[in-house]
C-alpha cells in the first residue's frame, strides 16, 4: 500500500526511503534511465546511462545530488536530516521527504524588477555549502500553523560559497512568494539542500537554452556554468515587458544569447520553427517558464525531428486559483479512504492534510514521484512529466493535476 498512517519518526525516514525508492525505480524506469541503489550511510547512489558513459557518478544524499568521480565513494557521516514539516490540526506531525536541512542566512536583498528579489543566502558559520550541479533548486520553508516548502532555482555558480535565488512575487500568491518578499537582510531561513530534477546532460555537442518569464533562473544558472566551463551554448530569454525581465542586462551581455520582447505583439515572439530547426545529434534542450511556453516549445521540437531524449523540461507554476478552480471528491481505492479536494488545494494537499504519507518530491509535476493510477473518473492533467500514453493509460500526477469529473479514483 503506499499510503499509510504515521511510524514513529525513528523508523520514518528509513521506510519512506525505501518505499520512494521503489516508487522512483517504477517512474523513471521509463525515463531512459538506470537507476542503482546503495547502502552508503544512508546515501542512495545514482546513475544514469550517459554519466556511467563517462565514468562518472552523482551522489544523493537523502535525494541531494552532488556530482563526484567514482573513487571519492567512501562511507561518510549522514547529514542532518528534517523529516517532519507540517502539522495538521491536533495531530501527529505529517513526513515529508527526508532531506538535509540548512539554517541560513539573508546577506543580501537586490530588488530585480518591482515583482523579482534576489536573495544571496550564506552559513552563518562559515561552513561549506552543500555542492550542487546546475539545474539544482533548495526548498525554503515558510513558517506558519502549517509549515510549507517552496523551490526556488539556485542562479549562483556551484563554485560560490553563498546560494543565489530570485523570487517572484506571484499576484495569486498563497503565503509563500508573499512571505519571501517580507523577509530582511540578516534573516534566517531553514533551508533543504539542493535537489536537481533538471540537470544538464554531460558531454553534449552543444546545448539550445529557452526561459520565459521566472524561468530565467535555472536556465541562467546553467548558462553561467556553460560559459565558465566554455561549452557551447545558445540561450533565448522571451518576455512580454522587459520592466519585468530579472536579469535582462546580464543575459543581454552574453555573446551566445538574444533576447525576444514581446510587447504583446504575437509576431514579436519567439519564432519556434528557425530556432529549433536542428535537430542534430548531441544537442540537447532545455526549456522553462510557464506552461504554454513549454507545450508550444516540445511541441514544436517533436514535429521537428527532436528525439526525447534532447527534450528536458522544468515547469514554473504559480498558485492554484481558487477562484476559478471547481472542488472535487477523491477516492483512494487502496486505503478505503475519501477526501474532499476543495478549489486552490491539489489532491496531495488533501492527502497530506488527512495525515496520510504520500510519495512526493517537486511539488510542480516534472519529477514523477507522486503519480498514481486512475482508476474512475476524468482526469485535467497539468503536468510535464507524464507522456501522452502513460496519461491515456491512466497515469496523473498528484501535485498538479486535477479532475475534469465531480470524483475521482485513485489506486492509493
Amino acid at each position: 500500500m503506499l499510503l499509510a498512517k504515521l511510524s514513529p519518526v525513528d523508523k520514518g525516514c528509513h521506510g519512506r526511503a525505501e518505499r520512494m525508492t521503489k516508487r522512483r525505480q517504477r517512474v523513471l524506469h521509463s525515463r531512459r534511465y538506470l537507476w542503482i541503489y546503495g547502502a552508503l550511510n544512508d546515501v542512495v547512489l545514482l546513475e544514469s546511462f550517459q554519466l556511467l558513459k563517462d565514468a562518472r557518478s552523482r551522489v544523493f544524499t537523502q535525494n541531494v545530488a552532488i556530482d563526484l568521480p567514482v573513487s571519492a565513494f567512501s562511507p561518510q557521516p549522514p547529514l542532518p536530516t528534517v523529516c517532519t514539516t507540517s502539522t495538521a490540526s491536533s495531530a501527529r506531525p505529517v513526513q515529508e521527504p527526508c532531506m538535509p536541512s540548512l539554517s541560513l542566512r539573508i546577506e543580501r536583498i537586490d530588488l530585480l524588477t518591482p515583482h523579482i528579489r534576489r536573495m544571496i543566502l550564506v552559513d552563518d558559520a562559515g561552513h561549506t555549502l552543500p555542492g550542487f550541479t546546475p539545474g539544482a533548486h533548495i526548498e525554503v520553508q515558510i513558517p506558519g500553523s502549517k509549515p510549507r516548502w517552496r523551490a526556488y532555482s539556485l542562479v549562483s555558480l556551484p563554485e560560490h560559497p553563498h546560494y543565489e535565488i530570485a523570487v517572484q512575487l506571484e499576484d495569486q500568491s498563497s503565503g509563500g512568494s508573499r512571505w519571501m518578499h517580507e523577509v530582511q537582510v540578516g534573516q534566517q531561513l531553514v533551508v533543504r539542500a539542493p535537489n536537481n530534477h533538471f540537470p544538464l546532460v554531460a558531454n553534449a555537442s552543444d546545448y539550445l537554452l529557452i526561459a520565459g518569464g521566472i524561468g530565467i533562473t535555472p536556465m541562467l544558472g546553467m548558462a553561467r556554468s556553460l560559459a565558465a566551463s566554455q561549452q557551447p551554448f545558445t540561450l533565448h530569454y522571451a518576455g512580454r515587458d522587459a520592466g519585468r525581465m530579472a536579469y535582462l542586462e546580464e543575459v543581454q551581455a552574453l555573446g551566445t544569447a538574444r533576447c525576444w520582447i514581446s510587447g504583446g505583439d504575437p509576431a514579436r515572439r519567439l519564432p519556434l520553427n528557425s530556432l529549433l530547426d536542428s535537430p542534430i545529434n548531441g544537442r540537447q534542450l532545455y526549456v522553462c517558464g510557464p506552461k504554454s511556453l513549454i507545450s508550444n516549445v516540445l511541441q514544436t521540437a517533436r514535429a521537428l525531428g527532436w528525439d526525447d531524449s534532447q527534450l528536458h523540461s522544468e515547469l514554473f507554476i504559480g498558485s492554484l486559483d481558487a477562484e476559478t478552480e471547481a472542488g472535487f471528491e477523491v477516492e483512494l481505492r487502496a486505503s478505503g479512504v475519501t477526501l474532499q479536494v476543495p478549489a486552490g488545494k491539489s489532491v496531495l494537499d488533501a492527502m497530506i492534510e488527512a495525515e496520510l504519507d504520500p510519495m512526493f518530491d517537486c511539488r510542480r509535476g516534472d519529477c514523477g514521484v507522486c503519480v498514481a493510477q486512475v482508476l474512475e473518473g476524468t482526469a485535467d492533467h497539468r503536468d510535464i512529466c507524464l507522456s501522452e500514453r502513460e496519461r491515456a493509460d491512466g497515469s496523473f500526477c498528484t501535485c498538479v493535476s486535477r479532475a475534469s469529473s465531480a470524483r475521482l479514483v485513485l489506486d492509493l
